[in-house]
Protein backbone atom coordinates (compact mmCIF):
# COMPACT_ATOMS: atom_id res chain seq x y z
CA UNK A 1 0.00 0.00 0.00
CA UNK A 2 0.99 3.96 -0.35
CA UNK A 3 -0.43 6.35 1.82
CA UNK A 4 0.37 9.83 2.74
CA UNK A 5 -0.42 10.91 6.41
CA UNK A 6 -1.74 14.37 7.13
CA UNK A 7 -1.19 14.56 10.52
CA UNK A 8 -2.34 11.83 12.87
CA UNK A 9 -4.23 10.71 9.64
CA UNK A 10 -3.47 8.20 7.26
CA UNK A 11 -4.70 8.35 3.23
CA UNK A 12 -4.09 5.39 1.14
CA UNK A 13 -3.44 6.23 -2.69
CA UNK A 14 -2.66 2.97 -3.71
CA UNK A 15 -3.33 -0.53 -2.85
CA UNK A 16 -1.62 -3.37 -4.32
CA UNK A 17 -2.25 -7.36 -3.02
CA UNK A 18 -0.95 -10.35 -4.13
CA UNK A 19 -3.49 -13.22 -2.27
CA UNK A 20 -3.38 -17.18 -2.86
CA UNK A 21 -6.96 -18.60 -3.33
CA UNK A 22 -8.07 -21.80 -3.90
CA UNK A 23 -4.82 -22.59 -6.04
CA UNK A 24 -5.16 -19.38 -8.50
CA UNK A 25 -3.26 -15.93 -7.62
CA UNK A 26 -5.76 -12.74 -7.51
CA UNK A 27 -3.40 -9.95 -7.85
CA UNK A 28 -5.83 -6.52 -6.83
CA UNK A 29 -4.58 -3.20 -7.88
CA UNK A 30 -6.66 0.02 -6.67
CA UNK A 31 -6.62 3.53 -6.17
CA UNK A 32 -8.26 5.45 -3.62
CA UNK A 33 -9.09 8.24 -5.93
CA UNK A 34 -10.57 6.00 -8.70
CA UNK A 35 -14.26 4.52 -8.99
CA UNK A 36 -12.49 1.07 -10.24
CA UNK A 37 -10.15 -1.16 -9.92
CA UNK A 38 -8.53 -4.23 -11.38
CA UNK A 39 -8.24 -8.03 -10.59
CA UNK A 40 -6.13 -10.24 -12.35
CA UNK A 41 -6.11 -13.70 -11.59
CA UNK A 42 -3.57 -16.23 -12.14
CA UNK A 43 -3.36 -19.64 -12.20
CA UNK A 44 -0.65 -21.39 -10.09
CA UNK A 45 2.16 -21.39 -13.09
CA UNK A 46 1.75 -17.84 -13.46
CA UNK A 47 -0.65 -18.16 -16.44
CA UNK A 48 -3.04 -15.18 -16.82
CA UNK A 49 -6.57 -16.33 -16.54
CA UNK A 50 -8.53 -13.57 -16.15
CA UNK A 51 -8.22 -9.81 -15.78
CA UNK A 52 -11.81 -7.91 -14.18
CA UNK A 53 -12.84 -4.17 -14.01
CA UNK A 54 -14.18 -3.97 -10.31
CA UNK A 55 -15.61 -0.86 -8.25
CA UNK A 56 -12.62 -0.29 -6.03
CA UNK A 57 -14.88 -0.10 -2.63
CA UNK A 58 -15.50 -3.77 -2.84
CA UNK A 59 -11.89 -4.76 -3.92
CA UNK A 60 -10.88 -3.00 -0.90
CA UNK A 61 -13.06 -4.67 1.62
CA UNK A 62 -12.53 -7.85 0.23
CA UNK A 63 -8.66 -8.10 -0.14
CA UNK A 64 -7.71 -5.58 3.21
CA UNK A 65 -6.58 -7.60 5.87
Amino acid sequence: MKSSQSGDIYSFRKFHRLVLINKEIHEVICLTNKEFGKLIVYNFCGKKIKEVVVKSDELFDRYAF
